[in-house]
């Protein structure tokens, strides 16, 4: 069981790991398993360990705890649950500032006690005896003598390089908390996107049709699953040549495209015949044409137009709202500024 508990700001790492290996480990003569550092590789929390029941169990029992206080350590809940821990048996608490710290800045439990500093040469003395009882042994006079003259010549450079203490305005708090919530509201959005996947692959491990799996992997969202029809609508169309999206448009009201006039648009009328040629049009009676969904990418296509305006006759009420700000039209593809909107 560690005798000596360190208690310190992670913040102040570099200072605390070279006063544990400098003044505890080596001045004072202990074994890493004499001493509870949880900053230290081979003295702190074993893994798979609770952190803050570890650290608890350690303090209470502990032979004597060193706080090392520092602006940082005063900012640190963790260290002032130990400090409050230490305190309540007063005996067995050591407090060291960092050089530099006035002590009306010191709060809570400490402004009540007498607080010395790490370079204070009579206070380390006073540690090493604290230690050397606490543990029941200690080095000899120049063991202790060197290793304490090689810290004091070192702190002032360690406390220097400490980082400053930012206390955050309330602009930067207001701004942290609205971060926070963001990120809270993008997890409740990752959840429903898995709670939905899950529910898809329930779903389509219940059948093995193509076209029963393509609609179940659907958004559940209104307003995702029309940008999802309509982005496959748009896909499959821009395959076909004109003429053929033109016919599947028309079939849309259940009529024929009717063949250009010659004299008008002559140009139409050769790319209309190539359609008929190459077969993705069809005769279809009172010289009407229809697109011919024998083939696969035209079937494609028209089912998915068809999808999507079925999709668009039965909206909710709130998808029809968003639809009529977002667009400023009726929701029918049969109309053809919207058709042209839309997926044209």
């Amino acid at each position: 069981m560690p005798g000596v508990f360190i208690s310190h700001a992670f913040a102040d790492k570099p200072l605390v790991d070279e006063f544990v290996d400098t003044i505890v480990r080596l001045g004072c003569g202990l074994k890493p398993d004499d001493i509870f550092y949880s900053s230290g590789e081979d003295t702190g929390i074993p893994s798979g360990y609770d952190l803050l029941s570890h650290v608890r169990s350690k303090v209470g029992k502990a032979e004597l705890v060193i706080a090392i206080v520092s602006p940082a350590f005063q900012t640190r809940p963790v260290c002032i649950a130990e400090l409050g821990a230490a305190w309540s048996n007063v005996d067995n608490l050591f407090p060291l500032a960092v050089p530099g710290m006035e002590r009306t800045d010191m709060e809570g439990v400490l402004q009540g006690m007498l607080v010395r500093y790490l370079d204070d040469s009579a206070a380390l003395d006073e540690l090493h005896d604290r230690v050397g009882d606490a543990m029941g042994r200690r080095p000899n006079a120049t063991t202790w003598g060197k290793y304490k003259a090689k810290w004091l010549a070192s702190a002032a450079r360690l406390v220097k390089a400490l980082p400053p203490v930012k206390v955050a305005t309330l602009p930067e708090l207001e701004r942290l908390e609205s971060d926070l919530e963001g990120a809270r509201s993008a997890l409740e959005e990752s959840e429903e996107e898995r709670s939905e996947l899950r529910d898809q692959l329930d779903e389509m491990s219940k059948t093995r049709s193509e076209e029963v799996v393509r609609r179940i992997r659907l958004p559940k969202n209104d307003v995702k699953r029309f940008e999802a029809l309509r982005t496959g609508a748009m896909r499959a169309l821009a395959r076909l040549p004109k003429p053929v999206q033109e016919a599947i448009w028309y079939d849309l009201d259940h009529r024929g495209m009717p063949w250009p006039d010659a004299y008008e648009d002559k140009y139409r009328l050769n790319l209309v015949q190539q359609a008929v040629d190459d077969g993705l049009l069809t005769e279809a009676g009172n010289e009407q044409l229809a697109p011919d969904t024998e083939f696969g990418s035209v079937a494609e296509a028209s089912d998915a137009v068809h999808e999507l305006q079925g999709f668009l006759d039965e909206p909710s009420e709130e998808f029809e709202e968003w639809f009529r700000g977002e667009y400023s039209m009726p929701l029918d593809l049969r109309k053809h500024a919207v058709w042209d909107e839309l997926v044209g």
